[in-house]
Parts: structure tokens; C-alpha cells; sequence
């Protein structure tokens, strides 16, 4: 059990807490709710390399001249199986989005 989480990127390599996350009941995330504005640079937690750029009001990225969901970019730039919840590895002004909502 986790009892305290620093902000850093080691948190989200600790795969027992996004699958905590992950299975929280919530309403769906989007870009508008969190108040991130199309255009709005997004860097990816392990590898500020990364940058998308925020698509639409909801949930969608473009990244090297294509559209993605949030999560299946992330899905496709960390090579995971399946589709992670990819509002977890992503940051928009220094700050983690997960933490915005």
C-alpha cells in the first residue's frame, strides 16, 4: 500500500497504482473539463522528447502529423499491449494532467 506519492515520474512506473487508478468509476476526462485549449503543447512523463499537440475538446492528439486518442498514443509510444488510460503519462505545463482533473 502506497500511503504517500511524490510527484515524480517514479509514480507512474508503479504499475499497482495506475491499475488502482484505472479501475476508479469516474466521468470521462476531456481536454475541455480540464481546461487544456486545442493546440496546448503535451510532453509524455518518460520521454520529454515526446510532444503532441491537443487535436479537440475531447480526448484527441496530434503527434507527427497524425490524430490519436490520448491513450492510444500513449499506447503506442511506451509499446504497451494494451490501451493504458493515457491521461496518466502525460503533462501540460509542467504539470502531470491526471492531477489537473
Amino acid at each position: 500500500l502506497i500511503s504517500k506519492i511524490s510527484k515524480t515520474e517514479n509514480r507512474f512506473i508503479d504499475k499497482t497504482r495506475i491499475e488502482a487508478i484505472e479501475r476508479v468509476r469516474r466521468t470521462n476526462r476531456t481536454f475541455e473539463k480540464l481546461k487544456i485549449p486545442i493546440g496546448a503543447e503535451l510532453t509524455l512523463v518518460r520521454d520529454k522528447s515526446v510532444k503532441c499537440y491537443v487535436a479537440n475538446k475531447k480526448n484527441m492528439v496530434e503527434y507527427k502529423g497524425q490524430k490519436y486518442s490520448i491513450s492510444k498514443l500513449a499506447q503506442n509510444v511506451l509499446n504497451y499491449k494494451r490501451q493504458p488510460d493515457g491521461w496518466l503519462y502525460f503533462k501540460y505545463k509542467g504539470k502531470y494532467i491526471i492531477d489537473l482533473s
